[in-house]
């Protein structure tokens, strides 16, 4: 297993993914994961609107899958971006189906909507895994209510989407193992970072 920390408490301004994405996600000198597996800083901005930086996310790939932490603004264009500039197939859009919240300010969450509707927009057809602290469950309601005239015409009018690419299947997480499948495991420990419940993440991906 490889293994590493991620703690959603730093931040770099004047961040973009090309600007970082070949230290620590192409070269061989990152060796915490399996060549691959990658490590993507899609964006580590502070909540200040920068045009010259990203809104922090971060994608952990295991081959053609990824799972997507936080969600800054713009989360599904950068990511189609970095997949574009570096041939990282986890990162298109089809393949963003699953989603881990550290904490549920704004700029790491004002994404969310748009990670579940985008890439489901343009075919995704899997549901979307979104798993975060304490309020997770009631803001995944509210986002889907939202926009629910948008679901229901691009599914009963002219585009025929199809209904469970926007599903969200949400659960709120206690620290612990909080996600495990066949290619990676996390586990969310406490942090403080403001008086509400925020986590950083021990991941481990699979090397067989």
């Amino acid at each position: 297993m490889g293994k590493n920390i991620y703690n959603h408490g730093f931040n770099t301004t004047n961040f973009k993914p090309a600007n970082f994405i070949r230290e620590i996600s192409i070269s061989n000198q990152f060796s915490l994961f399996p060549m691959e597996s990658r490590i993507v800083l899609l964006g580590m901005d502070m909540p200040v609107p920068d045009p010259n930086s990203s809104a922090p996310s971060v994608a952990i790939i295991t081959g053609n899958f990824s799972y997507i932490v936080d969600c800054g603004p713009g989360i599904v264009r950068d990511a189609v971006h970095t997949s574009k500039k570096f041939g990282l197939k986890g990162l298109l859009p089809k393949n963003l189906r699953t989603q881990i919240l550290t904490h549920l300010y704004g700029d790491h969450t004002v994404g969310n909507s748009d990670l579940i509707l985008t890439p489901w927009v343009v075919r995704r057809n899997k549901s979307l895994k979104v798993i975060g602290p304490k309020g997770t469950l009631d803001m995944t309601k509210q986002l889907l209510e939202a926009y629910k005239e948008d679901i229901k015409e691009r599914i009963n009018g002219l585009e025929h989407c199809i209904d469970r690419g926007c599903h969200v299947k949400a659960k709120e997480i206690t620290p612990g193992i909080v996600f495990e499948d066949n290619r990676l495991k996390v586990e969310a420990f406490e942090v403080n970072h403001g008086s509400w419940p925020s986590f950083g993440l021990i991941l481990e991906v699979d090397y067989n």
